[in-house]
């Protein structure tokens, strides 16, 4: 696993989350980018929807098509709050 260069990170791409009935480890996508890139192995990577969605980490768009499925699938979470959507 390569780590990335210190002075280059501060930290506020991890977060780790628990309460009494379990927890989570939460990143963002520089961590998923550096793990793309370094070809990091032993781990994996999911979104955090209800219903995941597979994760193609070879394609370069990777991040666009899981928001555009998240898009299409849950439009009352992108809607403009000035006009709420029916439902």
């Amino acid at each position: 696993m390569h780590i990335p260069l210190l002075e280059t990170w501060d930290g506020s791409d991890l977060l780790q989350y628990g309460n009494l009935s379990g927890g989570y480890h939460l990143c963002t996508s520089r961590i998923v980018e550096l793990a793309r890139a370094k070809h990091w192995t032993g781990v994996a990577f999911r979104t955090m929807t209800p219903r995941p969605f597979y994760v193609n980490l070879a394609s370069d768009d990777w991040l666009e098509e899981v928001q555009a499925k998240v898009r299409a699938e849950y439009p009352r979470l992108f809607a403009n709050p000035s006009r709420p959507t029916p439902g």
